[in-house]
């Protein structure tokens, strides 16, 4: 996914978060492209960088919910929680038995993930943020 095709759809109104989720779809893209190209070392390298930056994402995210008094804050961390969970699993996958074949699922299912969990449980926060 390019960032050109970023929707609005995909905005949930804080600019920051926005920002983060933006790069998550450029990284995505990155992976799919190295691997598109056969280029294994840097699909792998920008593997690690999106697991770090999922990572940062959501403890961002997280901390301005409890700031916020989010009631959904357990749910929507258990959702974190089980991406973590699945994306690690996949790096794992990957570190195990490197393949570029590997690597695009990886992108696939982290970018199908994201944009589920955008349109769902951020857009979800989003409502009650601009509620507020």
């Amino acid at each position: 996914m390019e960032f050109s095709e970023w929707v609005k759809q995909y905005s949930v109104g804080d600019a920051l978060m926005d920002s983060y989720h933006h790069i998550f779809f450029q990284g995505t893209e990155a992976i799919e492209q190295a691997a598109e190209r056969g280029d294994l070392e840097t699909a792998k390298d920008r593997l690690t960088f999106l697991v770090v930056y999922a990572n940062m994402h959501f403890d961002a995210e997280e901390a301005m919910l409890a700031k916020s008094g989010y009631p959904a804050l357990g749910e929507h961390h258990e959702r974190h929680q089980a991406f973590r969970a699945q994306i690690q699993d996949l790096q794992d996958r990957m570190k195990a038995n490197p393949s570029v074949a590997l690597a695009g699922e990886l992108a696939k299912v982290a970018r199908e993930w994201w944009i589920s969990h955008i349109l769902h449980e951020d857009r979800a926060y989003a409502s009650y943020m601009k509620a507020r």
